[in-house]
């Protein structure tokens, strides 16, 4: 199934809290993720598309202990209002409603995500014709996803997602079903820390 940019947030078996940021695409596959520390961008290997900003942005980024995910130019906005010390609830809805859907041939909803410590979570999306943003806190075992298109777009509980080994989250249901893989990030929450390591298709 084709589901685009998505957002996966759960929990493993033991209570490890973690975030998965995946690219499905058709119109850009020449992509790979670097990360830089405390943030991930989503980058062209093409440099005639560099400059374009629904291909080039910022997907994760550590600040105050929150992670914040998301598919487009709304995660540093996101991640300064936090630093300042807005509730993860504001910033993630503000920004990603005031930044509205992506403007481009697609209409591309903008999904977003501010992940706190414990794994609990402020997720949601603004589309074309929707807007959905909802406070996630998946138990131990348990997970949630966000994904720009296909059956997955209302952030339903996922009892079948079961992380495993999270050296390979491309096993995983659903994301091994899902078409067209690109390119993502793994943050996972280490010793208080978030871990980020990029995922390669």
């Amino acid at each position: 199934m084709y589901v685009g940019r998505f957002i996966a947030v759960g929990k493993t078996e033991d209570g490890t809290p973690f975030a998965l940021y995946g690219v499905c695409s058709r119109s850009f596959p020449d992509r790979t993720v670097e990360v830089k520390e405390d943030r991930a961008h989503v980058v062209p290997t093409d440099p005639e598309t560099a400059l374009n900003p629904y291909v080039t942005y910022t997907c994760m980024r550590v600040v105050k202990g929150r992670l914040v995910v998301t598919n487009g130019a709304q995660t540093d906005p996101i991640a300064d209002r936090i630093s300042r010390g807005e509730p993860d609830r504001d910033a993630v809805i503000q920004v990603t409603y005031s930044m509205d859907y992506e403007h481009d041939e697609y209409d591309t909803p903008r999904i977003s995500a501010a992940v706190s410590p414990n794994g609990s979570c402020w997720m949601g999306k603004v589309g074309k014709n929707e807007v959905e943003f909802r406070l996630l806190e998946p138990e131990k075992g348990q997970g949630f996803v966000l994904s720009v298109y296909g059956e997955f777009s209302r952030v339903p509980e996922l009892p079948n997602l079961e992380p495993g080994d999270l050296d390979d989250p491309l096993s995983w249901n659903p994301v091994r079903w899902f078409d067209h893989w690109v390119c993502g990030v793994l943050a996972v929450m280490e010793e208080g820390t978030w871990k980020l390591t990029a995922v390669q298709g």
